[in-house]
C-alpha cells in the first residue's frame, strides 16, 4: 500500500501574520480544519485571536472547525452546509 499526502497544514511564521491581518486589506478569513483555526490561534496568541480577526468575517468548512473555532474565541459568520471547499465558497457568495 502507498501513502499519498494529499495537503499539509503548516504555521505561518507569526510576524508575517501578524502583519498580513494588521494591513487592513482582509475581508474574510476561511478555515478549512480544525487544524487551521489552531495554528493561527497558536501564531497570535490564544487569547488575542478574536481581537486580531475583529471587522473581519470568519468562514468555516464545517461544525467540527466551527466549534474549533468559537472555542478559541473566534466569532464564526459562516458556515457550510456542504463541506468541501465548494461549499465553502458558495456558503461564503450566498452571505455576501
Amino acid at each position: 500500500m502507498d501513502e499519498v499526502v494529499a495537503y499539509r497544514t503548516t504555521a505561518a511564521p507569526s510576524g508575517e501574520l501578524q502583519a498580513i491581518l494588521n494591513n487592513g486589506k482582509i475581508d474574510i478569513v476561511t478555515f478549512t480544519s480544525s487544524s487551521t483555526v489552531r495554528n493561527l490561534a497558536a501564531a497570535l496568541d490564544k487569547g488575542a485571536v478574536g481581537e486580531a480577526l475583529a471587522g473581519m468575517m470568519a468562514a468555516c468548512i464545517g461544525p467540527v472547525t466551527e466549534r474549533t473555532a468559537l472555542e478559541l474565541g473566534i466569532r464564526v459568520d459562516v458556515v457550510a452546509p456542504e463541506h468541501t471547499v465548494r461549499g465553502l465558497v458558495d456558503a461564503i457568495v450566498a452571505a455576501v
